[in-house]
């Protein structure tokens, strides 16, 4: 396996942990859609899919959940106009898919809904109206990955999020040890100034995955 490239590694290793994710929301009978921020060719998006239709076990009784998945991206290059988010790999169009052919591989897929988004302008629209009638969302999120690797796009999304959390959703953020770990770059700023402004959450970390892979639980304070 060491002559497996990083990258691919990395992408097994996070697929993986989607699967174990869903699995556990089936197992606590949890509902939730699956969100996904940063979804470039799709691979993260078929790991949900797959694990959404096939994280059952009839001997223990544990039945799959429908859940519809969404995924927004630019599919183009790179979104952030901070200072803060220079880095040496993640930025321009080093990552950018075609988002008809995205499309066209989930076209089978009802539950699929994929947006070309700039996510930096979602932290506009957090209200339960523009979730239902832009985006069709329709239930508070059980599993969302943030794979947007930068400081801005994702506190966006974060706070597209807020009214879509529950206590036991599960979060994952792809890059949260990069940027050397600084807590004031990338994810983990974006994390911390998120929970500075909404300390009715708390996000508990759960474990690590992949080259820097993170996933946290969410606990809403003073809820039951």
């Amino acid at each position: 396996c060491q002559k497996i490239p990083i990258p691919i590694s990395h992408n097994l290793e996070k697929a993986r942990t989607i699967r174990y994710l869903i699995w556990q929301l089936n197992l606590e009978g949890q509902e939730g859609c699956y969100i996904e921020f940063g979804v470039a060719y799709g691979n993260s998006i078929r790991a949900a899919q797959l694990a959404i239709e096939h994280s059952k076990y009839k001997e223990l009784g544990i039945q799959a959940q429908e859940r519809n998945i969404y995924g927004f991206d630019t599919f183009s290059s790179f979104s952030s106009e901070s200072l803060i988010d220079q880095h040496p790999v993640w930025k321009g169009p080093l990552f950018s898919a075609n988002y008809d052919q995205v499309k066209k591989r989930f076209k089978r897929n009802s539950n699929v809904y994929l947006f070309e988004q700039d996510v930096t302008k979602l932290a506009e629209e957090t209200n339960e109206h523009v979730y239902l009638e832009k985006f069709g969302i329709e239930q508070p999120a059980g599993l969302i990955l943030f794979d947007l690797d930068l400081y801005e796009p994702t506190f966006s999304a974060l706070i597209f999020c807020k009214k879509l959390l529950k206590d036991g959703t599960f979060l994952m953020f792809d890059e949260y040890c990069a940027f050397r770990g600084r807590n004031d770059r990338g994810e983990r700023r974006a994390i911390r100034e998120f929970l500075s402004l909404n300390p009715i959450f708390d996000f508990e970390p759960v474990t690590s995955y992949g080259a820097g892979g993170q996933v946290f639980v969410v606990h809403i304070k003073d809820s039951q």
